[in-house]
């Protein structure tokens, strides 16, 4: 993890995407911005574990994990 800090202090980045506890940063950048449409579209906060916007929050991840599809 301190690896990953300084690497991300030595490039002057702005935010440091700390991993989740799975570890899997893409995964978190996609919940970060699925958390900033919340505020934008007016949903409840964390609306991806909400009944009524899990399922498209799935299709978003697993659109994400399609060939051709960046970050």
């Amino acid at each position: 993890m301190v690896d990953q800090l300084l690497a991300g202090l030595v490039a002057n980045d702005f935010y440091i995407v700390w991993p989740d506890a799975a570890g899997i940063i893409k995964d978190d950048r996609y919940h970060a911005r699925w958390a900033m449409d919340d505020l934008i579209h007016h949903r409840p906060a964390r609306s991806r574990r909400h009944p009524e916007y899990a399922e498209a929050f799935e299709r978003v991840i697993q659109e994400s994990e399609s060939p051709g599809v960046r970050f």
